[in-house]
């Protein structure tokens, strides 16, 4: 009888650390996948920035080469206004994609977080009911002394054990 016991704890020893090493590997790979995404958003956004920094360039150049051919210089009030318009308008731009890419990237890890806490949640309901299954399994053991009593206590344990997640 005692073998038995000692064999069920050792077995839901077992299990809960296999159950720890999986919810590990899990938020690991988690980690891994939001860093990886993170990145690829930062790039993209770089990649985008930097055309939209040559776009700009080239717009204000023309603008320019346009003013002068009218006889304004980008200097005077107007023109200045102007060439100051278009790099306004341009960093609101850059901001407005900023923004909108670090927004998706919060849900991004938001929803990948509420994911590990299902899958961590689901694991610690199993432990529970291996748990309730084991002890009861050893209390009918403890009561009854034989096998049968043994199962029953597992099956005991096994809806208490339910009970408990």
């Amino acid at each position: 009888m005692w073998v038995q016991i000692i064999m069920m704890v050792i077995q839901m020893a077992v299990s809960m650390k296999q159950a720890a090493d999986q919810k590990k590997a899990a938020q690991k790979a988690a980690q891994q996948q939001a860093d990886r995404q993170a990145k690829a958003q930062w790039d993209d956004y770089e990649r985008k920035e930097k055309v939209r920094k040559d776009q700009l360039n080239k717009a204000v150049a023309q603008r320019r080469a346009r003013m002068g051919a009218q006889g304004l210089s980008s200097a005077d009030g107007s023109a200045g206004a102007i060439m100051q318009g278009l790099r306004t308008d341009a960093a609101e731009a850059s901001h407005e994609d900023f923004t909108t890419r670090r927004d998706s990237l919060n849900q991004s890890m938001s929803d990948i977080q509420s994911n590990l806490l299902e899958q961590s949640d689901a694991q610690n309901r199993k432990l529970y009911q291996q748990a309730g299954s084991s002890l009861g399994g050893i209390a009918g053991g403890l009561i009854g002394g034989d096998t049968t009593s043994m199962q029953m206590g597992q099956q005991m344990g096994g809806s208490a054990g339910g009970l408990m997640g």
